[in-house]
């Protein structure tokens, strides 16, 4: 019953959504990719918003079936209410059939779980530009694909639909992005650190001061400062970010002064004040391996005495389950981060590989079967003022670590990912 009801009100929204962008024909902006999304979003829209453009994205991680056109039409996830979701759409047939005012720019995350996702998405909404962040040789969402070759091919359908006037603009770092801008006729600009991107950053530094970098934009330099965001994938979602902005006429110095004030979003590398002087790096939104090793890699280059770990399962990787986790023991082993802590039955692959690599000793490597557990032990193992990284996918919950260890827990609903009801709930 509950899978029927959904398919109703996906349908229904989805009709409401093709009326509402017919009758105000947005201009719209789609980024895929399987990292990076969520933030390369925010930043688009925070530099859209800065030159005074109306802007409407998606919120928090609305990507899916369902959440693209609840974006679409500014309305919130009903849950399990039916009498909630009759006011939303309500509110959809009012905008769709009588309200005249709307924004001008629709910023979209487009997420793919199973093969045809992202074809039923572009059957009806063609951007303007396109943003495809990162792939990764093991992405996040495999299971449901034959490898990640037939993956890149469901995301590069949003390259494929982009209007031919548009701008796509693709992770020249990454392999299978770079070859998606065989699959458009529009302008094509590649971003990253390769010296062969169009839009490329250089001299990367990560400290407890934030992120900054240089920013090389046809041969100009650029210096880039972004104090409240820690680590080198929000240089990537920032170089995007600029690159989009360009092209529709956005100011590069006044893009460069927005970043400075950008703010990442709960869960994703934020830094939160912990007991006994620990600093927390709360990167819990979800994971994957291309994530992981990107968090791993800044927290190694963060200089401080004490470093630990506390790594969650890694979800949705089918039979690359084992050998990725593997791989980010053994990553931990050789950063020179001090405490290992695995939560969940895949992490015992991490742990058993850290190990392996040389990471030995009974106060450095320890295992606990859920966040709950993990986050009742984490202050008899963790030592005074140690940076802690906290990571792991959605359906392990660590923010549940986070509040534990956390110095104001009081504050979680402010700082923490999935404090609403429906989320405590489960």
């Amino acid at each position: 019953m509950k899978s029927f009801f959904k398919k109703i009100i996906v349908r229904l929204l989805t009709i409401e959504a093709k009326l509402v962008i017919r009758k105000y024909k947005p201009r719209i902006i789609g980024i895929t990719g399987t990292v990076g999304k969520t933030t390369t979003k925010d930043m688009v829209a925070h530099l859209l918003m800065s030159g005074g453009l109306k802007v409407r994205k998606s919120e928090k991680s609305y990507n899916s079936e369902i959440g693209l056109p609840l974006t679409i039409l500014g309305e919130k996830n009903a849950w399990g209410n039916i009498f909630r979701w009759g006011g939303v759409l309500k509110r959809g047939l009012v905008l769709a059939f009588f309200k005249k005012d709307y924004l001008e720019y629709l910023v979209l995350e487009m997420g793919v779980d199973r093969p045809g996702d992202m074809e039923r998405f572009v059957s009806w909404l063609k951007p303007e530009a396109v943003i495809v962040t990162a792939i990764g040789e093991v992405p996040v969402h495999i299971e449901y694909f034959n490898g990640q070759e037939t993956l890149a091919a469901e995301k590069a359908k949003l390259v494929e639909a982009t209007l031919i006037e548009g701008e796509v603009v693709l992770n020249a770092d990454d392999p299978a992005v770079i070859k998606m801008r065989k699959k458009t006729g529009a302008r094509v600009t590649t971003y990253g650190f390769s010296r062969e991107a169009d839009v490329a950053a250089s001299t990367l530094r990560v400290s407890k001061n934030g992120t900054s970098f240089k920013l090389n934009f046809k041969g100009n330099m650029v210096p880039v400062r972004m104090p409240y965001v820690f680590g080198k994938q929000y240089v990537y979602s920032a170089l995007a970010a600029i690159t989009v902005g360009k092209a529709f006429d956005l100011n590069m110095v006044k893009m460069t002064e927005a970043l400075a004030e950008f703010i990442s979003p709960s869960g994703r590398m934020n830094l939160i004040k912990g007991k006994n002087k620990i600093i927390i790096l709360d990167d819990t939104y979800n994971s994957s391996p291309l994530a992981a090793m990107a968090a791993i890699e800044t927290l190694r280059d963060i200089k401080i005495k004490n470093k630990a770990a506390i790594l969650g399962d890694m979800l949705e990787l089918g039979k690359y389950t084992a050998q990725e986790h593997r791989k980010i023991g053994e990553l931990v082993a050789r950063s020179g981060i001090d405490i290992l802590i695995g939560v969940g039955p895949r992490s015992q692959f991490a742990i058993e590989a850290a190990k392996a690599a040389g990471m030995t000793g009974e106060r450095r490597i320890f295992w606990f079967a859920d966040s709950e557990e993990a986050g009742s032990r984490a202050m008899d193992i963790l030592p005074t003022g140690c940076l802690t990284l906290v990571k792991g996918s959605q359906g392990v919950r660590m923010e549940k670590v986070v509040e534990k260890i956390m110095d104001n827990p009081e504050d979680k609903e402010k700082l923490l990912v999935r404090q609403e009801k429906e989320w405590q709930n489960r």
